[in-house]
């Protein structure tokens, strides 16, 4: 099992802050969204948790309409767009680290830091986030989709 950013740099005696702060650094700048919204369930049920918004190699951003308690360790599976390395799914164990209300006041939106990640799970973490990314515009291209 992979452990996350956050928890690596405090196994190599960083402090927790310094970890922390690490983190957030690096999800700001490689989180990517992607072509489509993967279903997040919690656990066995099958029922959705809610749909993954975007994505980085040190966590996810899931929209639901579900309170998540944070910090807690949660086990989350997430649905593929299609068979990867043999599997429709991935499972993880992740905890919620920040939570806002989404621009639909009926949603939240929460923020997953990867605590455990299998080997090949991470691998098609790694492989979905260059394949269905949502390219980012420059400045022009942005003013001329507005």
């Amino acid at each position: 099992m992979l452990k996350s950013p956050a928890r690596r740099a405090t196994q190599w005696g960083r402090s927790s802050l310094e970890a922390r702060e690490e983190s957030v650094s690096s999800r700001k700048q490689s989180r990517v969204d992607l072509y489509m919204r993967l279903p997040v369930y919690r656990d066995e049920q099958t029922e959705p948790l809610g749909y993954m918004q975007n994505m980085s190699t040190g966590g996810l951003m899931v929209v639901s309409d579900q309170l998540i308690p944070l910090n807690e360790r949660l086990v989350l599976r997430m649905g593929l767009p299609e068979t990867m390395n043999g599997v429709t799914e991935i499972q993880f164990r992740a905890h919620a680290v920040w939570q806002e209300t989404d621009a639909n006041p009926q949603l939240t939106t929460t923020g997953f830091e990867y605590d455990d990640v299998a080997f090949a799970d991470y691998q098609i973490i790694i492989a979905l986030i260059p394949r269905y990314c949502v390219p980012e515009l420059s400045g022009e291209e942005a003013d001329r989709a507005q």
